[in-house]
């Protein structure tokens, strides 16, 4: 869909006036343009297949926060989200921010692994040295710590299942397979905070704290510089085919630009700075140096076009496009459009608030 969607991009009639710096573009340029930028978001969140080496794949030894997925709200609305537990660890609920008593540590029981060796059954310590459990009978659904897994009928022993999303996992109650509740759940209420049993395996979002001894995880920055980079977007240029292909862009300012031969996770991929994105002279929207969240789309033959946003005068962002036609080099994106993109959404004054 992408590369059609660029295919139809370029055999479009596209009118830019290079003298004067103005871009006149048409509605389903536009369309195109965001439809596109869109296709690669989504393509970049949803995986089939996740190497088991990654973090996002629970790992003996390591700790996360584990954030319940609410499937119509997100964070303001839904505000408790963490599994929590207080700092005696004797019970277990959903907690709003994320900190000591959010860590959980998980611990494979080496005799259950999936037939690629990964292991699918876990206990889940906190903090305290406990494990989070549950009965076994079938009429008692609460989930908790000491006072649960130390009984006759407790267990600790929970199967984790992923959901075929990025990074998201439901838990299964191993010694309840008799059990119709056997699902760690909660309720869809967002100003509730309980966690039970129940027959909805309801999904979590894995976010990792800390590696485990046996799999260290390894941070580097990855710029070649200090200044690290924020809201990064990277894509590989068509043009570059010998030198350095992949290119990195930045918010702020006038949006940093870096390149490497490769992307890797050895300090040596790391991404060297080129210079500044974008050239002179800027129009009135984006005369504001808080530039945010570019985007771009090599459109090959030395074309690539940007989005990004700019604070205007009330104090909201707004987007528009920028366009380089000698490559993805240090200030060769400098034809801009000549206002903001008119997204005609609802609500809003001129569309491309953000």
């Amino acid at each position: 869909f992408f590369l059609k969607q660029l295919t139809i991009f370029r055999r479009r009639r596209l009118t830019i006036n290079y003298n004067k710096k103005e871009t006149t573009m048409v509605s389903y340029v536009l369309t195109t343009l965001l439809l596109a930028i869109q296709t690669v978001r989504i393509s970049t969140t949803t995986v089939t297949a996740i190497d088991t080496e990654t973090p996002y794949i629970p790992q003996h030894g390591s700790t996360y926060y584990f954030e319940a997925q609410h499937s119509n709200a997100v964070w303001p609305e839904c505000k408790y989200r963490f599994v929590s537990y207080p700092s005696t660890c004797d019970a277990v609920d959903l907690w709003q921010g994320v900190g000591v008593n959010q860590e959980i540590t998980l611990l494979a029981i080496d005799t259950n692994e999936d037939e690629d060796g990964v292991n699918t059954t876990w206990r889940l310590e906190t903090n305290c040295g406990v494990s989070i459990g549950y009965s076994k009978s079938c009429g008692n659904t609460d989930i908790g710590t000491v006072g649960i897994t130390a009984t006759a009928v407790g267990s600790d022993v929970w199967r984790l299942a992923s959901t075929g999303n990025f990074a998201e996992w439901n838990f299964e109650a191993v010694n309840r397979s008799d059990c119709q509740d056997k699902f760690i759940t909660f309720n869809s209420d967002c100003n509730m905070h309980a966690l039970a049993l129940g027959d909805n395996n309801r999904d979590f979002l894995m976010h990792p704290v800390s590696a485990s001894v046996d799999n260290p995880t390894v941070h580097h920055i990855a710029t070649s510089n200090s200044q690290g980079c924020a809201d990064p977007f990277v894509w590989k240029d068509p043009d570059d085919t010998a030198g350095t292909p992949y290119k990195m862009i930045c918010t702020g300012g006038n949006i940093s630009l870096y390149s490497s031969p490769k992307i890797g996770r050895d300090r040596e991929d790391s991404f060297t700075y080129e210079g500044p994105m974008l050239g002179n002279p800027k129009p009135n929207w984006a005369s504001d140096s808080n530039r945010w969240a570019p985007e771009n789309i090599p459109l090959g033959d030395g074309k690539n076009l940007a989005i990004f946003s700019s604070p205007q005068s009330n104090g909201v962002h707004r987007m528009g496009v920028v366009l380089s036609v000698d490559g993805a080099k240090s200030r060769k994106w400098n034809t801009y459009s000549s206002n903001i993109l008119a997204l005609d959404l609802p609500n809003t004054e001129g569309g491309g608030e953000i």
